[in-house]
């Protein structure tokens, strides 16, 4: 398996972006929708307990905001911790909008 750097990951999300015409706020929903797709499968609503998901200000903090959207309307008991920052990425702030106020 191969892991790539932060500027290697960064670069692929951009052409994608690019290729697809699409939004980065776009490419986090399906990020989440496929992590989420393999969460239902892995850990079934009844048997998963709460949880719990820490996001950062970055954009890796709204790809968590999206999952945790994503698992509470499956029905999932979600939990998040929003660590505090004095500057939040625009992909956070509009994934932290539309959290659910539960």
């Amino acid at each position: 398996m191969k892991i790539l750097s932060a500027a290697q990951t960064h670069r692929l999300d951009q052409a994608t972006i690019q290729a697809q015409s699409i939004t980065s706020a776009d490419l986090m929903e399906r990020a989440a929708g496929a992590l989420a797709e393999w969460f239902f499968g892995v850990f079934p609503s009844g048997e998963a307990g709460e949880v719990l998901i820490l996001c950062g200000p970055g954009n890796n903090g709204g790809d968590g905001l999206a999952l945790a959207r994503r698992l509470h309307r499956g029905g999932y008991a979600v939990r998040v911790s929003l660590l505090p920052s004095g500057k939040y990425s625009a992909d956070y702030q509009h994934n932290r909008q539309r959290l659910p106020a539960a």
